[in-house]
């Protein structure tokens, strides 16, 4: 069932409980008082209601004097009282600014959000939410754009080893430019515990900003602070998490308790189970800043090994089905529009911007050791390829990374990277590869030979992990443009359309550390 809030909705502002407590006291004045007035023109008197059915503290109209004379002054006070009440009730809108200010917290909470809360899949028109919290309290949602408010009631998902903790889930869809908007969300007491600011992908994407980051461990609180506060100086239009989002299979000893001798492989690989890989995507959610930020970012995800819980790992997981099922939960992979974002095989995905297409691509569900992304996920994606528009390649493993040890297409499926080049080749469509994993950053040329032009690979890695300095030493990158490694980093790509902004030509690169931009290049595709 998919929930779904459109602008042509709408519902009463006095749902809000205390929040508008005086609303609903001057609507009990106003029928009150007509009441009041009828019977005693009718010659009733002493009017009474059953007090229990009266907000708290509300006035009881039983206790409202009683006169014993008709009087001209009886009836204008009436009058007057009806007046005041049929003003006081007017449909106008709650004043959240007001609301907001008096939301009581700590220096810390003003500058972070009291739940974790991500902004997901997000078209022009439509986006996606999901929002961690205890199962002990129940929260409604308070959208408010330029010309609208509305209310949502979300999905409530329980998740599947922790009871204590539930996942709302909701969508919202408008008509129009309502950017930017503000999301309240309040208990189902009334008290206001958050809110957000939030935005919809502009409608013209000619110059669309996006920030790719990958490599997200939660065991570095302060730098953390440092490089999600540089995502948002940034201002992109979305952000791409592509890989190691949650380390789900590392800090096990530590989310459980457990002592585990260094280097006892065999029972730290206990500790590898569904409820405990469950466990750090909750832990993860919980303690990343990004999730906390007042200004949300529309953010689409993709995973590589360690959100899949198995370093290095592949089809043949035992817990497949399991963290799939984390991870969609926890990263929403949806279908946008008639066909502005698209689910692929596993939990890849294409989000086609206007004048550039993403494909997050799963390297990890369909993993052999002959082939990176199976026989399934490699048709869809040539057969999704636009050949008059770019088209963004992602993978959590590098691309064309044969000069080095560690994982990557080029280097664990040799054949299967050959014949997908020459499938690519054959369709003549222009790709850009992007990929993380390394823990450094850099930007390779890929011959012309590979894909019948001239293109490139840039490798963004990590925003916050272990780094490791003088890694290009130990393993030099031959077609390498420009690298650095052992800084935090991430990459914010700026696609320029040419001007007749029909298509790409050229992409900015800024590699931002956590110190200072680690470099800037501008790229051309060319045939």
């Amino acid at each position: 069932m998919r929930f779904v809030l459109k602008a042509s909705d709408s519902e009463a502002f006095f749902y809000a409980s205390n929040l508008t407590h005086r609303l609903q006291i001057s609507k009990l004045v106003f029928f009150g008082g007509t009441f009041l007035f009828t019977r005693r023109v009718m010659g009733e008197r002493n009017p009474r209601v059953n007090a229990s059915v009266l907000p708290k503290g509300a006035w009881r109209l039983n206790e409202m004097p009683k006169w014993e004379e008709e009087s001209a002054m009886f009836k204008a006070m009436m009058l007057a009282w009806v007046l005041i009440g049929m003003v006081a009730c007017a449909s106008k809108p709650v004043d959240w600014a007001q609301v907001e200010s008096q939301l009581v917290s700590s220096s810390q909470s003003q500058k972070f959000g009291a739940l974790p809360i991500l902004q997901g899949p997000t078209s022009p028109t439509e986006t996606v939410f999901r929002v961690l919290h205890p199962k002990k309290d129940s929260y409604r949602y308070f959208i408010q754009g330029k010309t609208y408010q509305h209310w949502v009631d979300p999905r409530t998902q329980a998740l599947k080893y922790h009871s204590d903790q539930v996942m709302d889930e909701f969508r919202i869809e408008v008509k129009g430019d309502q950017n930017p908007l503000k999301l309240y969300v309040l208990k189902s007491s009334g008290e206001l515990v958050d809110t957000r600011e939030f935005s919809f992908l502009p409608a013209k994407q000619n110059n669309l900003k996006v920030v790719i980051a990958s490599c997200m461990d939660d065991q570095f609180p302060e730098v953390q602070k440092i490089m999600w506060n540089h995502v948002w100086e940034k201002n992109p239009d979305a952000l791409f998490l592509i890989g190691d989002n949650v380390y789900a299979d590392a800090h096990l000893d530590v989310l459980t308790h457990k002592k585990i001798k260094p280097g006892d492989g065999e029972a730290y690989r206990a500790l590898i189970t569904p409820k405990n890989l469950e466990g750090r995507y909750i832990q993860t959610r919980q303690d990343l800043l990004n999730f906390r930020m007042k200004k949300l970012i529309p953010t689409f995800s993709v995973w590589d090994d360690h959100d899949y819980g198995s370093n290095n790992g592949g089809e043949d997981f035992a817990y497949k089905s399991e963290v799939t099922k984390f991870f969609t939960q926890f990263f929403p992979v949806e279908n946008l529009g008639k066909s502005f974002a698209e689910k692929g095989p596993g939990v890849s995905s294409v989000i086609r911007f206007s004048k550039v297409d993403v494909f997050l691509l799963d390297d990890r569900s369909f993993r052999t050791s002959q082939t990176h992304f199976g026989k399934e996920q490699s048709e869809w994606l040539f057969q999704n390829l636009n050949p008059k528009k770019l088209s963004v390649l992602v993978s959590g493993d590098q691309w064309f990374g044969g000069y080095h040890k560690f994982e990557s297409f080029e280097g664990n499926q040799p054949e299967d990277f050959k014949n997908f080049l020459q499938k690519l080749k054959s369709k003549k469509a222009k790709v850009f590869f992007v990929s993380g994993d390394r823990h450094l950053t850099e930007i390779m040329k890929v011959a012309k030979k590979h894909t019948g032009f001239k293109t490139f690979e840039v490798t963004t890695s990590g925003i916050h992990a272990n780094m490791y300095p003088g890694a290009f030493k130990r393993d030099p990158s031959p077609n390498q443009l420009i690298g650095v490694d052992g800084e935090f980093n991430f990459s914010t790509f700026t696609f320029h359309s040419g001007p007749s902004g029909k298509s790409v030509k050229s992409i900015e690169v800024e590699s931002q550390g956590k110190d200072k931009v680690l470099f800037r290049k501008t790229l051309k595709i060319t045939r």
